[in-house]
């Protein structure tokens, strides 16, 4: 009779009560939370888009304060 792999036939597999001593135990799979992933990858991406636009674009030339104070919004969060 063949064995199966990686056991060996003097070695007791199971103590008394029946419960392998080496068994791997059944882990609990995670849980991957979604909206904590779109915000850590959209949030900073959507921070540098509107802190790029607001350099780039009128607003830099026409509200410079409001340019720059969305700098120091970005660099504080």
């Amino acid at each position: 009779m063949a064995q199966p792999y990686n056991t060996f036939p003097d070695v007791q597999m199971a103590d008394d009560q029946g419960i392998l001593p080496l068994a791997p135990q059944k882990q609990r799979r995670m849980n991957l939370n979604a909206l904590a992933i779109v915000i850590n990858l959209l949030l900073p991406w959507c921070f540098f888009c509107f802190i790029c636009y607001a350099l780039s674009f009128s607003w830099h030339y026409q509200a410079p304060v409001f340019a720059w104070s969305s700098v120091l919004l970005g660099l504080a969060v």
